[in-house]
């Protein structure tokens, strides 16, 4: 989304969070369009920009599955070094 709404930015010349802000004077960055769209701003900005909201949605991530926390390297060392030699 935010790449979306950079590349119109750039069109017209403006600065991306300018051109967010136009769209939805609400919006705080554009890391936050990328990931908190509510179903209302989805619509709103499917309107200004002439899409459909399931198109936009795309175009955002939204209701993608985080990340799983990166393992501890130290404590995988840890284990491995325990474990009987052969």
């Amino acid at each position: 989304m935010s790449s979306w709404i950079s590349r119109h930015a750039s069109f017209y010349a403006i600065p991306p969070l300018g051109m967010l802000r136009h769209c939805l004077p609400e919006a705080s960055s554009l890391r936050s369009a990328d990931r908190n769209l509510t179903a209302t701003q989805v619509i709103r900005l499917a309107g200004i920009f002439s899409t459909e909201p399931a198109t936009l949605r795309r175009l955002t991530f939204s209701n993608v599955a985080p990340r799983f926390p990166t393992p501890d390297c130290s404590q995988t060392a840890t284990v491995l070094l325990s474990l009987p030699s052969e």
